[in-house]
């Protein structure tokens, strides 16, 4: 339970969680914290993730499961959980006699009685959550903005359009996105900042801080050559992981991955540079081995560098002289927002190009597009 100010940040992803035991690791939360500090909020970081089981406490970071703290007494544990109770039992009967949007309604009221127990004293300064919630915004977050407790939805990706495919029909929007509405976004730039105007619901306030980012282990870089090229793909989920959640890729595989590491490998070789390459943080078990045998093949080569996927991107694209990733990850944006060459690399050629779908990065679509614009960077 916090003592004294405190803000929530909902809705962490595994790969923004703090590193290790130092505060410095957990990134999203210090950023939002000084970029958002003339507007009230500071305190202590209540960080939830919904649905897990982590908790713990790490300097002025606490982990939580839950987006509120819990109860001073155990009779308020008590009385809140007899509430509960009845809400269940009136939304079991609700949906017997007809009512289908009961469970609905069940679910997003008991959060809410929990919201009406605390004491305007205990509630935070700022409710802010991640655009993994980017179609859902909690019922009560609506009865929290009347208790003056601000609410905001922050990006941590550029990464938001579905992918466009030549010959083939335009995707719509994810169908969550037609649910924003939210009071603020926090996006990283002009293209976002223009998407979500586009998109979102009313007449929100979208306030751009540059790029948000996830953690970092804090552990040392390599010896980096001044004039390396830094290379970011992701790492594709195996078939098992695809078929629990019912997925078909429409581009990202073992093959594309691969054709993308090996070009870049033999381009950035054959002009005598250094290839420094990251992947995002690791998926465990639901990683493909072909991927994870790829890199082990890759960081053999002389002139390659792998690097721990757990530290920041920035301070990678920092070292480096330009930035190159698959498209559409966030590395490239990142890049070109600190002023540095930066592109993304089809290797199919299969991609429709839309500069705001880009951010406005440059992208290269085949193997001698790729050589001429590694010959341009100095």
């Amino acid at each position: 339970r916090p003592i004294g100010r405190y803000w929530v940040l909902d809705g962490i992803p595994h790969s923004a969680l703090p590193i290790g035991s130092e505060k410095d690791s957990f990134r999203l939360a210090s950023f939002l914290l000084n970029r958002m500090k003339d507007r009230d909020m500071g305190g202590i970081t209540w960080g939830c993730i919904p649905g897990g089981s982590m908790d713990s406490s790490i300097s002025s970071v606490t982990i939580s499961s839950e987006p509120f703290p819990a109860f001073a007494s155990h009779w308020e544990t008590i009385s809140y959980g007899i509430e509960c109770l009845w809400i269940l039992i009136r939304g079991f009967l609700s949906w017997i006699f007809g009512d289908s949007h009961a469970p609905i309604i069940t679910l997003e009221a008991i959060p809410t009685a929990y919201l009406r127990r605390m004491s305007r004293d205990e509630l935070p300064s700022w409710y802010v959550a991640t655009n993994s919630f980017l179609g859902y915004r909690p019922v009560w977050t609506r009865l929290a903005e009347q208790y003056g407790v601000r609410t905001a939805l922050a990006f941590y990706s550029t990464n938001n359009k579905p992918i466009q495919l030549k010959g083939q029909p335009s995707p719509s929007e994810y169908p969550s996105i037609e649910l924003m509405n939210w009071p603020c976004y926090l996006v990283w730039d002009e293209f976002q900042a223009k998407w979500v105007r586009s998109v979102a619901r009313g007449n929100p306030e979208i306030l751009t801080l540059g790029p948000i980012p996830l953690s970092d282990n804090n552990s040392f870089l390599p010896v980096i050559p001044e004039d390396a090229i830094a290379v970011f793909d992701i790492n594709i989920p195996n078939r098992t992981f695809l078929a629990r959640k019912g997925l078909v890729p429409n581009y990202y595989s073992d093959e594309l991955m691969e054709k993308f590491l090996l070009d870049l490998a033999d381009a950035i070789g054959s002009i005598g540079r250094t290839m420094v390459l990251k992947t995002k943080r690791s998926r465990g078990r639901f990683e493909s081995k072909k991927h994870l045998q790829l890199m082990k093949v890759l960081g053999k080569k002389n002139h390659v560098i792998v690097i721990d996927a757990s530290i920041n991107a920035e301070r990678i694209i920092e070292k480096t002289s330009a930035t190159i990733s698959i498209p559409f990850t966030s590395t490239s944006v990142i890049s070109k927002l600190r002023g540095k060459p930066a592109a993304f690399y089809d290797p199919t050629g299969t991609i429709v190009y839309y500069k705001d779908v880009a951010h406005g990065v440059k992208m290269l679509q085949n193997i001698s597009d790729l050589r001429s614009w590694l010959s341009t960077i100095t």
